[in-house]
């Protein structure tokens, strides 16, 4: 039976994974290494956040809120409303969007792709009732017909990436902790859960430092300082990890195929990439590729984030 890390790498890195079914091996992996924390962020991704006070950061965003009022002559369709012109009571509903819905349900809400259409989320009648005539400022002489949040169109992609790249490096992190997770026995879990528990705190509830195999890092040092765009720093970074000619000349022509292809994504790692670090990981979990290289797998995907994106 294949290792259900290496099988969890491979399906993170490709694009036309679903992401509920890797959430779904994601709770597999949860049980096995009895890490509860894990396993209700996985539920939570899969079901829903029901508290919006659960929401993790990448599900929230600041909005810009808009009205239309009528004084019975002039009607504004989307005139802003600004943050001072609302009693401090209600403010909290003009200042974010946030999507606490399940991955499934956010999938379902994503506006296709070069659509300008704006993410909205409408103000329901009676809010609308109660806070139109408390606006203050020019809406003293208008009435509120309607109100709303907007966010770009974007946000659900961003958090589907968020999601799926906490998961690849999560799981990058536990294959430093035990090599494979089919053959280790309870006891070895038990005997790893601190360093297991800093993984996560480091890659899933993104904590500045942790210590991931034994080791005390600052999850700062792994996204390798290199401007976007500077492709000759980042082959230059690889080689010094080990990755061979070979690797380097695939990863050279997945980079141009990417940039190239007509349904190319600037907010997301291209499938051909993606791809390229599926094999890469696959290499140096079977030993093909040096431990040290083993050891950077989380620094060589930031690393590609930040010089492609």
């Amino acid at each position: 039976m294949a290792d259900l890390l290496e099988e969890m790498i491979a399906a993170a890195t490709k694009a036309e994974t679903p992401l509920a079914d890797l959430l779904r091996q994601c709770m597999v992996l949860a049980h096995r290494l009895e890490l509860d924390e894990f396993k209700e962020w996985v539920k939570h991704e899969l079901n829903g956040y029901k508290r919006i006070e659960d929401l993790p950061d990448y599900r929230v965003r600041p909005a810009s809120a808009y009205g239309s009022f009528w004084n019975g002559a002039t009607f504004y369709r989307k005139h802003p409303i600004s943050i001072n012109m609302v009693p401090d009571e209600y403010q909290h509903l003009f200042r974010n969007f946030e999507m606490p819905e399940s991955i499934g349900a956010i999938e379902q809400t994503m506006i296709p792709k070069g659509d300008p259409s704006p993410l909205m989320g409408r103000w329901t009648s009676t809010q609308v009732k109660v806070i139109g005539p408390q606006l203050k400022g020019i809406h003293d002489k208008y009435q509120l017909q309607d109100a709303w949040i907007e966010v770009s169109a974007s946000f659900p992609y961003e958090i589907l990436e968020a999601v799926r790249n906490r998961v690849i490096e999560f799981v990058l992190g536990v294959q430093q902790v035990f090599g494979t997770i089919d053959k280790i026995e309870e006891d070895t879990v038990k005997q790893s859960s601190d360093k297991i528990q800093h993984v996560y705190n480091i890659t899933i509830k993104g904590d500045n430092k942790g210590t991931v195999a034994g080791i005390q890092q600052d999850v700062t040092n792994t996204i390798i300082n290199i401007e976007s765009g500077d492709t000759a720093s980042l082959f230059s970074y690889l080689e010094g990890l080990g990755i061979g000619a070979k690797d380097l000349q695939e990863l050279e022509a997945a980079i141009e195929e990417d940039w190239a292809a007509p349904d190319s994504d600037p907010k997301s790692l291209g499938k051909r990439v993606k791809g390229w670090f599926g094999n890469l990981s696959t290499n140096v979990a079977s030993g093909a590729i040096t431990q040290v290289a083993l050891d950077a797998l989380p620094g060589i995907f930031n690393a590609l984030q930040q010089v492609l994106l």
